[in-house]
């Protein structure tokens, strides 16, 4: 293992106190859009993401501080091409003999198919201010005949892409399968470092339709490729050219210019984007891309940096993938783009099975990790059993300095913010940019095509987003900085939602324990002060017989706000008074947590069911009640009337034990229901004691009571749940057949 220098980071006292907490958003992006929406609403989602503006920076902004870095002289490059008579004063750029693209007779991919010469010029007579020619990475590609492989089904295509040199070692003939047909040897989105979308027309519809179309590039790339830190788009219309930026962070435009008037900037742009390192185009040099014969799979091997264990000297540990657990998170244009794996350490012979979790996290909250570390200080074997074990995590490193959406990729000492939306005092100069209206012309809504029998509709989807305070955040949300975090974990479970998913809950075996073992798991959070804020079907693994609580990437000192301005939480099991608070008035404590665990166990019962029995009308009648319960308590998205309904339940005003009937197949869903209400009993109680004293953990919560009221789950038959929305259509499916 490889000593490294990781680059020191501002520690953050984990008692620090700040904002109070922020109340959540629903994010289109986030729902099963992605998953079963058409190209339209899927451009929808990535502009509703974006609250359907951007940051407009200047153009000499957007080039020096944002573009990669380039030692190209503009003027001497110029004369080149006035004195071959490729560029004039007059007329502009000879290929369009004078006139504009717009006057240009000709369909449009033949119009524009006059920039890859112009491109082609310009990289051929670049002079250098250092005199020292730099390897040329990328090329030009017209419209390809056919949209680029990725792994998604979507068959689109850029007008036109910055495309890597077939000789630069990450492009996909270095790492293909072996043997493979030449169909797999097309345009591949993982070469594609920029895209390009053109119009002859500069109407406002044209613009529009560049718009979608650029912005979906840029959030396809970053979602298909796992090595994409940021990437860079180009937009023209007519002669109006528009450069664009994409990270975790933010994604931003420049203002316009006339690449006919003005040809230094167009030679800027495309030398410096032809010319950078695959570092500074945006790919991530952490990860490569391989093909593993005796698995007969493409794998990662992935570089993980930092501390092994605490008192130990920094280092570089590298390990192979063997599968993908979580990737949808990347379907979010601006978000952590959490994606995690199943590896191995390479150097591990027996190639015994990790966990890596990669993520962008926010930059001035405390790394899990650490979380994990403070809250697992002296306690028990046993209470540790409840988390899962880190083995090594750290800051991803970048040219040797932490990999940071603002350190790295936007250069110099200016951060774009809107207006007076984010001040962080650092003495910084603030770059203040204007707000550019993006389109809203598509119908922003969730896909509604059918479900089959195996497509199970999420009751569940997990991230939403938050904004700032009201009175501070101005007309455009800033989100916060971003790094890019690993972490390595040494159990590999399954979440609770895997087992949903796959029709795989047992009341007694399943349900009732992870119930169980994440009120213990909380107390031993509670008891440290801490509170998690994000319980979810998706954030708690079993493993080895337990339940083990994960994703304490959101926890804090109960107390405190929170480290940043943004804040992700499951929209679903999210406690009703904090969804319904005025906009900073009510911190988590950990009442929030265990309502949350409540909303668990409702959801278990109300958005699956048995099967037994399903030819009599009583189950047929319940099946059909809970369906309606678990569209209205758990919509995939959800809305300010939703919960208000949800809050309603939640304090015995809408759900009751009746809603169980007493027939045989119902018996163990009403015996757990009964469970639940003395856990309802406990919370609500609890909020009435805190209604003008702040959560004393220690004072009134005994956790080991808490869990007991799941701790003999003997009582209850260990039947099997399955997700409503298959129960409904198994009873379709049964009555079209008169089976029943």
């Amino acid at each position: 293992m490889a000593s490294i220098p990781q680059t020191p980071r501002t520690a953050i006292p984990l008692t620090s106190s700040t904002a109070d907490d922020t109340p959540l958003k629903r994010d289109l992006s986030s729902s099963g859009v992605f998953i079963y929406g058409d190209l339209d609403e899927q451009k929808a989602a990535v502009i509703q993401a974006l609250g359907n503006q951007i940051p407009e920076v200047d153009l000499e902004f957007m080039l020096s501080n944002i573009l990669p870095i380039s030692s190209v002289d503009q003027q001497g490059t110029l004369d080149a091409l006035k004195a071959q008579g490729h560029w004039s004063e007059n007329s502009g750029w000879q290929e369009f003999g004078g006139v504009p693209p717009k006057k240009t007779v000709g369909r449009e991919p033949l119009v524009f198919a006059r920039m890859r010469a112009i491109n082609t010029q310009i990289l051929a007579n670049a002079k250098f201010s250092t005199g020292f020619i730099p390897l040329r990475t990328l090329e030009l590609r017209d419209s390809p005949d056919s949209a680029p492989e990725s792994d998604t089904d979507v068959a689109t295509r850029p007008d036109a892409c910055g495309l890597l040199e077939t000789f630069i070692p990450i492009h996909t003939n270095s790492w293909q399968k072996p043997d493979s047909p030449s169909s797999s040897r097309l345009l591949h989105w993982f070469d594609i470092a920029y895209s390009l979308e053109y119009k002859k027309d500069d109407s406002i519809e044209k613009s529009n339709d560049n718009t979608a179309k650029i912005l979906w590039s840029m959030h396809h790339l970053m979602n298909v490729d796992n090595r994409r830190r940021f990437t860079f788009g180009i937009t023209i219309e007519n002669v109006t050219v528009r450069v664009w930026f994409c990270s975790r962070q933010v994604v931003l435009v420049s203002k316009p210019f006339d690449f006919m008037k003005t040809p230094e900037y167009l030679i800027w742009i495309f030398v410096s984007l032809h010319y950078a390192s695959v570092a500074l185009l945006g790919y991530d040099s952490t990860i490569k891309h391989v093909w593993s014969k005796s698995e007969g799979t493409m794998q990662c091997e992935i570089d993980v940096f930092g501390i092994s264990s605490p008192g130990k000297q920094p280092v570089i540990k590298q390990y192979r993938t063997t599968g993908s657990i979580l990737s949808n998170e990347a379907f979010i244009i601006r978000s952590r783009a959490t994606r995690v794996y199943a590896a191995y350490e390479i150097s591990d012979a027996s190639k015994t099975q990790v966990v890596i979790k990669d993520s962008w996290v926010d930059a001035t909250r405390h790394l899990e990790g650490d979380i994990l570390q403070d809250i697992l200080q002296d306690v028990s074997a046993e209470e540790k059993a409840l988390f899962l074990t880190v083995l090594i995590h750290g800051i991803v490193q970048s040219g040797g300095v932490n990999d940071s959406t603002e350190e790295v990729m936007i250069r110099g000492d200016r951060k774009v913010i809107i207006g007076s939306v984010r001040n962080r005092q650092t003495g910084n100069h603030i770059y203040s940019a204007n707000l550019f209206n993006l389109i809203k012309r598509f119908n922003v809504q969730e896909s509604r095509r059918p479900l089959g029998k195996h497509r199970v509709k999420l009751a569940a989807t997990n991230v939403s987003t938050s904004y700032l305070p009201q009175a501070a955040r101005g007309p455009y949300v800033d989100h916060a900085a971003k790094i890019h975090y690993r972490i390595v974990f040494q159990e590999k479970g399954t979440s609770l939602h895997h087992h949903s998913f796959n029709r795989e809950i047992e009341m007694r075996s399943i349900l009732i324990p992870v119930l169980y073992d994440t009120i213990k798991a909380l107390g031993v959070m509670w008891r440290k002060g801490y509170v998690h804020r994000d319980i979810s079907d998706g954030n708690i693994l079993l493993y080895g017989g337990r339940a083990r609580l994960v994703d304490l990437e959101f926890a804090k000192k109960y107390g405190t706000g929170p480290s940043s301005p943004v804040r992700t939480g499951n929209y679903n099991f999210i406690a009703t008074g904090i969804t319904l608070s005025a906009e900073g008035s009510i911190l988590h404590n950990p009442l929030h947590d265990l309502e949350s665990v409540w909303w668990l166990g409702v959801w278990a019962l109300y958005c699956h069911h048995t099967l037994t029995n399903l030819h009599m009308p009583v189950v047929q009648e319940h099946a059909n009640n809970m369906g309606t319960w678990s569209q209205t308590l758990f919509p995939v998205l959800g809305d300010h009337d939703t919960q208000a309904t949800r809050s309603s339940a939640f304090q015995r005003r809408g759900l009751t034990v009746e809603h169980f009937p007493a027939a045989a197949s119902q018996g163990p869903c009403r015996n757990l229901f009964v469970l639940l209400d003395q856990l309802r009993n406990v919370i609500l109680t609890g909020y009435s004691k805190t209604n003008t004293t702040p959560v004393d953990p220690n004072d009134f919560f005994v956790h080991d009571a808490l869990a007991s009221i799941f701790a003999n789950p003997m009582a209850i038959p260990d039947c099997k749940l399955f997700p409503i929305d298959y129960v409904l259509q198994e009873i379709q499916r049964l009555n079209a057949s008169q089976e029943i």
